[in-house]
């Protein structure tokens, strides 16, 4: 519902006639590719079963609800228990944005802004990764009426991370609807995934982070290596490992013609 009122709307803005008589939704693109990158190169670190720190949270290209949730981490004096990127992918297009708690400036944990756009660099995890206990996902988009997920929402479910989402409105619930993911409702307050932003970026730093970042690491350790925490991590890592993923042509041509 949402691509087909996006596409009206786009093409009344735009004063442009409608040319597309469908408007498919096609979700498996990035997570086939995800998945193909994973099981090409399984993880040969050791299980690291206690976190150094309390999250990790990488952002390629600059955009301002990135820059927005790295400024608060550097203003709440957070960035130090944590690992951050910020590569600038595409230009430093959020240097308007700069304060004296950030500038924008370029934060490298291992790829840059040019070395992430080569070979597969996007797909591998900086061995930090493995070392934190939550993923912040910054997604790509933070629309409040379309979905939008990328690789980095995969990523810490094939991972086994937790993760909270700084994305568009009603990702959670798809995820656990759609996809049938399940969430960490013992320890993250989804009610951000219902508001419009900017008060989503709100309620995940109020409801969440502000609780979670001043939670010792080995409070947040014995809750990651608890049995119904792990049970959760596994079952969501295998739902998307054993799913099976239509090829495009026939999943356009089933929606299509039914």
């Amino acid at each position: 519902a949402y691509l087909v009122k996006n596409y009206d709307r786009w093409c009344k803005n735009h004063k442009e006639k409608k040319v597309f008589g469908h408007v498919i939704f096609y979700p498996y693109a990035l997570l086939q590719r995800t998945i193909n990158y994973y099981n090409k190169n399984p993880i040969k670190r050791k299980h690291l079963p206690n976190k150094y720190k309390h999250f990790i949270c990488m952002n390629a290209a600059a955009k301002p609800h990135r820059f927005r949730m790295v400024e608060k981490m550097f203003s709440e004096g957070w960035d130090k228990k944590g690992y951050i990127t910020y590569l600038n992918r595409y230009g430093e297009n959020t240097s308007h944005m700069a304060n004296e708690n950030f500038q924008g400036q370029t934060l490298t944990l291992d790829f840059d802004g040019k070395q992430i756009e080569q070979n597969e660099n996007q797909e591998i995890m900086p061995r930090e990764y493995k070392q934190a206990v939550f993923d912040i996902v910054n997604e790509s988009i933070i629309s409040d009426t379309s979905l939008f997920l990328t690789e980095k929402v995969w990523k810490p479910i094939l991972y086994k991370n937790p993760f909270i989402i700084l994305g568009s409105k009603g990702t959670c619930k798809h995820l656990e609807k759609y996809w049938g993911i399940k969430l960490h409702n013992d320890m993250i307050n989804y009610s951000f995934d219902y508001v419009d932003y900017p008060h989503r970026f709100n309620r995940i730093v109020d409801d969440n982070l502000r609780r979670i970042m001043n939670t010792p690491i080995e409070e947040l350790n014995e809750w990651l290596n608890l049995e119904s925490t792990q049970e959760i991590l596994s079952y969501n890592q295998h739902k998307l490992l054993n799913m099976e993923i239509q090829a495009m042509e026939y999943y356009v041509d089933k929606k299509i013609h039914g």
